[in-house]
């Protein structure tokens, strides 16, 4: 018998700078791939920045990721994560 498990479901937390898990966080976002390269990233709340940003695209670019889906203003929005690296 084979058995796969596959992560689905992440959560990215943001530490201020010399911070770190499990110390107390400044920004927290669920984000779930949604098959092999999409990433739906939902949920966030805190100072997250555009550096932040590019932190979070290049960690799911190195799962394969390659589409990001984003809500904001009560819109869901698909970018490419290259779009999210710049």
């Amino acid at each position: 018998m084979l058995v796969h498990i596959q992560p689905v479901v992440y959560t990215v937390r943001l530490y201020p700078e010399g911070g770190g898990y499990p110390g107390p966080f400044i920004g927290v976002a669920t984000v779930q791939l949604i098959g092999p390269h999409t990433a739906y990233i939902g949920a966030m709340h805190g100072g997250f920045t555009r550096k932040h940003m590019r932190e979070i695209a290049t960690a799911f670019k190195a799962l394969g990721v390659k589409f990001v889906l984003a809500q904001r203003h009560g819109k869901i929005k698909q970018h490419n994560i290259e779009d999210y690296m710049r």
